[in-house]
């Protein structure tokens, strides 16, 4: 089951006070829709203000992921588009001011280098632009995650190609230590399985989910103070009792 968004009322929230995120930040998931409307899938920045990294569709299936610091910005689309009826994959990486990338579908590798300030990161959001709850997603997300860290600045296609081949955030066991949320939002019931819970706006209804390969991971280990995302019982991409979820 992935979560669906009405594209009018419906998201996620949390406040991210139990959680210090700051670039390089990367945020990978998967969408589907059936009509095109441009909407915020994952959204980080700051209440009350414009400070903001999200990834978002625009118009008739671009798929872009956007920076906005001190109220300017600069975003990046990847180089194809997203067409309807079908999932689709996304990882985009803010590595640093001047630097950021988006992969769709595992390639299609789009690159910004504007210079922008660095945002203040308070609240995240999902389905919905974070600071003003508007430009709402319509359809279907699954198995968002969000890294942070000096490893995540050196994500490349290689894990995009990872990801979108089906394998869940938690198999990049080399950037475990740097997941600081996953939601597989594989139920309704399911808003914190790693980093901070969150709270559901407006009633978001249960949808069909993308297959994927899913580890065992222990939630219940977490460094103290890192962004630890749990024990992953592997090494390298293969996971210990591989299942498949919908």
């Amino acid at each position: 089951m992935a979560i669906e968004f009405d594209g009018s009322t419906q998201y996620l929230i949390s406040e991210l006070n139990s959680l210090s995120i700051a670039m390089p930040i990367a945020i990978s998931g998967w969408f589907f829709y059936d009509t095109f409307h441009g909407g915020e899938m994952l959204s980080i920045g700051r209440d009350a203000s414009n400070d903001r990294l999200t990834v978002r569709t625009v118009g008739s299936g671009t798929i872009r992921a956007t920076h906005r610091g001190a109220s300017v910005e600069s975003s990046v689309d990847a180089t194809t588009t997203a067409p309807r009826n079908f999932w689709h994959h996304v990882l985009c990486v803010f590595v640093s001011t001047t630097d950021r990338k988006i992969w769709l579908n595992g390639g299609n590798e789009g690159t910004d280098v504007t210079s922008i300030a660095a945002p203040v990161i308070e609240e995240l959001t999902i389905g919905v632009r974070t600071t003003e709850n508007t430009s709402f997603f319509n359809g279907l997300l699954a198995e968002f995650a969000v890294w942070s860290g000096a490893d995540t600045a050196s994500m490349s296609v290689a894990d995009a190609a990872i990801l979108a081949s089906g394998f869940t955030p938690p198999c990049l066991s080399r950037l475990a230590h740097e997941l600081e949320l996953y939601q597989p939002l594989i139920r309704d019931a399911n808003w914190n399985s790693v980093g901070v819970t969150m709270t559901p706006v407006g009633s978001p209804t249960v949808g069909d989910h993308v297959p994927v390969i899913n580890p065992f991971v222990d939630n219940s280990i977490r460094a103290a103070g890192a962004g630890s995302a749990g024990r992953v019982q592997a090494q390298g991409i293969i996971p210990f009792g591989l299942n498949f979820e919908r």
